[in-house]
């Protein structure tokens, strides 16, 4: 597995009609941010690939004034979720991207009535 840096017209072409239909309307930012963001280099792309098949991706944001990241979206897509492709992804991104770095991630609140915040939550805190 591994995580391929690409272009914000790939991602477009390829994931963005994921990313629309895995989160929740009011969790997306308008493209036109993600363009500026993307343009201002604050703003990275990276496809989670397992031969050959794209299971997921990661839209990344680098804050070079504190030597920091801030994972905006990490999305496995529906058919590849459960197979440890999140966790690795994760390793991957720690080990040859964040390295020493800070990395930061911003979830919401578990909400008993939703269990994926509550698998969200686990997920990140193992």
């Amino acid at each position: 597995m591994e995580l391929v840096n690409i272009k914000i017209e790939e991602f477009k072409d390829s994931l963005y009609n994921e990313y629309i239909n895995i989160f929740p309307l009011d969790e997306q930012r308008d493209w036109n941010n993600i363009i500026r963001t993307y343009n201002e280099g604050i703003e990275k792309f990276y496809k989670i690939v397992n031969e050959n098949n794209i299971v997921g991706f990661i839209m990344l944001e680098e804050n070079i004034n504190s030597n920091s990241y801030y994972i905006d979206y990490i999305a496995i897509l529906p058919q590849y979720r459960n197979k440890g492709y999140g966790t690795n992804a994760i390793k991957l991104l720690l080990n040859n991207i964040v390295k020493d770095k800070l990395l930061c991630i911003e979830i919401e609140s578990p909400n008993i009535d939703n269990y994926e915040t509550i698998k969200r939550r686990d997920f990140y805190t193992s």
